[in-house]
């Protein structure tokens, strides 16, 4: 073997998934430890602060996989594992909030099809373009509660839309809208229809020289 050259089974470094999900586990421990801890974030924070578990947890899975879906969905096995491991933090967080298994299961299913949307994006859109993915990502999950709140403060009614904004109010209601998930579904799809395009015209670019 040559030397300097790679073993045969050494894994490549970005590929690897030990630090993603290191990071995205921590991230997700630290907003546990705020809801066990009971840490008001505000003002008019829930009484008791823990009821509020689900929320800060979706925050931060919603809004952190959006800014870092480029090292995050970098690959499907990183995809995939990111998924696994929110639903326990869910339940965990759901545990504390009382909120009822059946819908914690089912903020699990919209937070993985976010998740699937921003690694289908990943594939679309490749390494030279992430940044345009994370300012899209940011303004479907930061701008829909920004929104929210400037209309809470300085108009008679509150307005939001976006992954974020629907998945809260979710969170909240008994209720199954089947038009909250096109916030989740709809980008997944028009990725995998622009990858899928894309790869069908490499294929016949490739066939006929």
């Amino acid at each position: 073997m040559t030397k300097g050259a790679p073993s045969h089974g050494a894994e490549n470094p970005s590929s690897s998934i030990a630090g993603p999900l290191f990071l995205w586990l921590l991230l997700q421990l630290l907003a546990l430890i705020l809801a066990v801890a009971r840490v008001p974030l505000s003002a008019h924070f829930a009484r008791p602060p823990e009821a509020l578990a689900v929320d800060e947890m979706l925050a931060v899975q919603i809004t952190l996989s959006g800014m870092l879906f480029p090292w995050l969905m970098r690959t499907p096995t990183r995809c995939f594992a990111v998924i696994l491991t929110a639903g326990p933090m869910l339940q965990l967080a759901g545990a504390l909030a009382a909120m009822p298994t059946s819908r914690v299961m089912m903020l699990w299913c919209y937070v993985a099809c976010w998740c699937l949307a921003l690694a289908a994006w990943r594939a679309m859109l490749g390494s030279g373009r992430d940044m345009i993915g994370v300012a899209i990502a940011n303004l479907l999950t930061i701008g829909g509660i920004a929104l929210w709140y400037l209309t809470a403060e300085f108009s008679a009614t509150a307005r939001s839309f976006g992954v974020l904004a629907f998945a809260l109010r979710a969170a909240h209601s008994s209720e199954f809208a089947v038009s909250g998930w096109m916030w989740s579904a709809v980008p997944a799809l028009i990725a995998l229809a622009l990858l899928g395009g894309r790869k069908v015209a490499f294929r016949r670019s490739s066939s006929h020289p």
